[in-house]
């Protein structure tokens, strides 16, 4: 399987429903499952699970069954068997296959979220894509813990960097100064408020403030850092030389701020 997951460009699905969420049709979803299932019957499937008979934490009958073991799992057992898929899935398609799949109920809260009620699917077809590609690059080496979680967290924010366009990969909040505007969105930026309107327009309201001295770029970027990429408050503390709670503070007169001039 190559980095594009196969099934993915499939139409339409029954709907499917996951422990404590509606009912809705989600066609990508959808059409991962039945890529799922037919693995989970294949010759390929079992294949798979003899290859990984010398690792006790991948021991099962069926791929299915790994599965429904992980998600019943503490998150210590869960992660054990999560960072074994990983460590092999750059040279295993099925182990990143598995992986995807336990990633799924997350997957899809997080295209809930990031769809802000607009169209699902160009959400969820991307944040697949971007699921495989993490999953076969991922690193358990330097990241043993929480694999899950990590893999989630480097999903989202690709994603929303992605959606916000040149002016957020290239230059940085704390870069800019009052009176430097921000370039005009280009048509494709602009396709894209179709599916993420919020994001652009939280940028766009952020930057609008720095300019006009509302806010100073710092603040800026504290908002933007732990609000929206979800950022770890400490690790953004340590960055700007503060404590935690100074950071908190900050934000919090921050979004006063904002609110003012809303």
């Amino acid at each position: 399987m190559s980095a594009r997951v196969s099934g993915l460009s499939d139409g339409d699905g029954d709907p499917i429903t996951e422990p404590g969420s509606l009912t809705m049709c989600r066609p990508a979803f959808d059409a991962l499952d039945r890529d799922w299932a037919a693995l989970v019957r294949s010759p390929a499937g079992a294949a798979a699970l003899r290859r990984w008979s010398d690792t006790p934490e991948l021991v099962a009958p069926d791929l299915e069954a790994l599965l429904l073991r992980v998600w019943a799992a503490s998150k210590p057992d869960a992660n054990r068997v999560c960072a074994a898929l990983a460590g092999r899935a750059a040279a295993d398609p099925a182990a990143a296959r598995v992986l995807l799949q336990i990633l799924r109920p997350g997957l899809r809260t997080l295209g809930r979220r990031l769809a802000l009620g607009g169209s699902f699917d160009d959400v969820d077809v991307e944040l697949l894509a971007l699921a495989w590609e993490r999953i076969c690059t991922y690193r358990v080496d330097r990241r043993p813990t929480s694999v899950t979680g990590n893999i989630l967290m480097d999903v989202r924010k690709r994603y929303v960097q992605a959606v916000t366009g040149p002016d957020v990969k290239g230059v940085s909040l704390d870069e800019l100064s009052p009176g430097r505007s921000p370039a005009a969105p280009s048509a494709e930026q602009e396709a894209l408020d179709g599916h993420v309107p919020s994001l652009r327009r939280a940028h766009a309201r952020l930057l609008a403030s720095v300019e006009g001295g509302a806010i100073t770029p710092t603040s800026a970027t504290v908002v933007w850092r732990t609000r929206i990429l979800e950022d770890d408050e400490a690790d953004v503390a340590a960055e700007l030389g503060v404590g935690v709670r100074t950071l908190q503070r900050r934000r919090q007169r921050t979004e006063r701020e904002l609110a003012k001039a809303s």
